[in-house]
């Protein structure tokens, strides 16, 4: 009985894994240009950048990528570029993928691309 619990558990675990993870691909009207998506809800994953900070809420979810630039000879940093990830999941599910770059720790806005995904 034990043996039928344990692998039960496990085998629900691997099926709930395996369920909520996705690949989306997403293609702006505009530029045409294609967007892969892999997330779950611990993780965001775009063109190899790891995004963190997910907030999931009702429909959807949202995160951040920090890029960081070294100071001096590879001592200390500073945020560089900040990327914004917007997911909504209702039919059509769509995407909206902001970039800032810093200018004297000042935060400025160079794009804001929405995506229609599959």
């Amino acid at each position: 009985m034990r043996k039928i619990l344990i692998i039960s558990i496990f085998i629900s675990v691997i099926l709930n894994s395996l369920v909520l993870a996705e690949n989306l691909e997403c293609e702006n009207e505009k530029t045409n240009e294609t967007l892969n998506i892999f997330y779950d809800f611990e993780k965001i994953e775009i063109e190899g950048k790891k995004f963190t900070n997910i907030f999931v809420f009702g429909n959807g979810m949202s995160a951040e990528y920090l890029e960081y630039k070294s100071l001096f000879l590879g001592f200390g940093k500073t945020l560089d570029e900040k990327w914004e990830i917007d997911i909504e999941l209702r039919n059509p599910k769509s995407v909206v993928l902001t970039k800032f770059k810093y200018y004297a720790n000042e935060p400025k806005k160079i794009s804001e691309n929405k995506y229609l995904c599959n």
